[in-house]
């Protein structure tokens, strides 16, 4: 009789060639220590078990009284087959299936020289995930309903990637919550996508917040910031004077949006001398008629509002008195 053991383990290859083991696949085999008689043929089989990685390689080693040093004497690749290290390539056979992750060989005419231990070997890729933060809807402030403030992807690796958000430096981390969807693609990689969920407020709007992604192709934790980008309507209007003596003055219209207004219209009651560039209104020239009520009115997609500006002028002073309000629609 001779007698063999068959041990087997698995290693992942990255991108920069380095092996190492993983975790979460396993290698099994069927016949861990077979019995064969001399002169006939011994079936070695090993399978790899609940993974999805692509495999690169199946290395098989052995350690025998012929031969004390372990090493390689047969290899298979999903592209080019079974090849041949070492020994008598006559005598080992391939009975697996790479498509299947078996890697079985057979071992013909078996003397006692071949007594000792064989190791199947499996390397894998990890393909690694392409990373990517955004959002498909921009959250709008709207008083008591969750939105998706941000969306982080880690999209198409072997195996799927481990995706968190981290809040910490947010001002309002308890209102924040997340949801997890995994999508299984065609080609066999997965699609970990991430949504960070809370109710939209101007206070959240610009404040920092980062993705954490971990997978077994990066060699440290991957950290994404964001800033949380928030959609309001017009919240406060405010006029600006610029003094430019001899000439007449200028006001400026400043607001508060998000996004910034789209159009600026400034009015005054039934006078025409006015030159009006965007958020900056120009006198042409200060006369008696100069007194009077002037407007500036802004909007955004999700709203508008109004500023006045009330000016007299009488006995060579020049009164301005600002005004503010909101008209949202």
């Amino acid at each position: 009789k001779v007698y063999l053991k068959l041990s087997y383990t698995r290693s992942h290859t990255n991108e920069k060639s380095n092996i190492f083991l993983g975790s979460g696949i396993r290698v099994i085999s069927y016949n861990g220590r077979p019995t064969v008689t001399q002169g006939q043929h011994a079936d070695l089989t090993c399978e790899l078990m609940e993974t999805n990685e692509e495999l690169i390689q199946i290395s098989w080693q052995k350690s025998t009284r012929g031969y004390r040093a372990n090493h390689n004497f047969f290899l298979i690749t999903p592209s080019q087959g079974p090849s041949h290290v070492k020994g008598r390539g006559d005598r080992v056979g391939f009975i697996g299936n790479t498509t299947a992750l078996v890697g079985s060989i057979r071992l013909g005419d078996v003397s006692l020289t071949d007594e000792g231990v064989y190791t199947c070997i499996f390397t894998v890729f990890p393909i690694p995930p392409v990373i990517s933060v955004a959002v498909d809807t921009p959250p709008v402030v709207a008083e008591g309903q969750e939105s998706i403030l941000a969306t982080c992807t880690a999209a198409n690796a072997k195996p799927p990637a481990d995706v968190r958000w981290s809040t910490a430096s947010a001002r309002q981390p308890r209102s924040l919550t997340t949801s997890t969807n995994t999508t299984l693609n065609p080609d066999d990689t997965a699609t970990v996508r991430v949504h960070l969920k809370g109710e939209p407020s101007r206070v959240m709007h610009q404040q920092e917040v980062q993705c954490l992604v971990n997978h077994t192709t990066l060699s440290q934790q991957k950290v994404v910031p964001y800033e949380i980008d928030i959609h309001y309507p017009p919240n406060s209007v405010k006029i600006i004077i610029h003094e430019k003596p001899p000439q007449a003055p200028a006001f400026q219209c400043l607001v508060d949006a998000n996004p910034p207004p789209s159009e600026f219209t400034w009015k005054r009651l039934n006078r025409s001398n006015l030159n009006e560039t965007g958020g900056l209104l120009e006198l042409v020239k200060v006369g008696p008629d100069f007194s009077g009520l002037y407007s500036c009115e802004v909007s955004n997609p999700y709203g508008a509002a109004s500023g006045f500006l009330y000016v007299h002028k009488g006995n060579g002073v020049c009164n301005l008195a600002v005004l503010t309000f909101n008209s949202f629609i």
